[in-house]
């Protein structure tokens, strides 16, 4: 073999390694742009699905508890009637607010009535939001502004879901960031997960 087709070849190695190089770097430089410019999306999916709690709207719960006291009512139910009542202002609310009843959620804190991290009013929500995404409070239907008997108070239990057992009440309620339809004063109201 000729001494000019080696020189000749060994450069055309030379020259494939090169590009073979480049490419590498070139690939690399994609993949550390492309993680640079995905890792603020994929930081904020984390911390959305780190402080989310499931959403109670479309639960679905017996219609009894279990002694047999309460009916249990469900946050899509409440949504509808507030829409019914906004739109007719003849309309009669069912029979729901003529009897005990038990509803699942979250509290948020209300009004300055506290002693230390005990509470006598607060807001039940059927979705407490996470640290991205606030509650929808405006939402009238799915707000009630919840009051215990005088004479008691909860623990703000924050972002546990609750069931609290009452009477409801239709109310229009509306203080700078919230408005809500119904109201309940509540005899009582338990972190468990289940229903009494």
């Amino acid at each position: 073999m000729p001494i000019a087709s080696m020189r000749r070849r060994l450069h055309l190695e030379k020259a494939r390694s090169q590009r073979r190089g480049e490419r590498t770097r070139d690939w690399k430089l994609l993949a550390m742009v492309l993680l640079g410019l995905s890792a603020p999306a994929i930081a904020a999916v984390i911390v959305i699905i780190a402080s989310s709690r499931p959403d109670l709207f479309y639960a679905k719960f017996p219609a009894k508890t279990s002694d047999g006291i309460a009916s249990i009512i469900d946050w899509e139910t409440l949504d509808r009637l507030a829409d019914m009542m906004e739109r007719s202002k003849t309309y009669r609310a069912p029979h729901i607010f003529d009897s005990q009843v038990q509803l699942a959620g979250y509290m948020l804190p209300f009004g300055t009535d506290r002693d230390g991290d005990r509470v006598n009013t607060f807001l039940l929500v059927p979705d407490p939001g996470n640290l991205l995404h606030p509650p929808h409070l405006k939402d009238r239907g799915a707000v009630v502004v919840v009051r215990l008997e005088p004479g008691k108070s909860v623990r703000l239990t924050g972002k546990q879901q609750v069931w609290v057992r009452g009477r409801m009440s239709v109310q229009t309620f509306t203080e700078a960031n919230v408005e809500a339809v119904f109201q309940m004063v509540a005899t009582e109201s338990s972190r468990s997960g289940e229903s009494r």
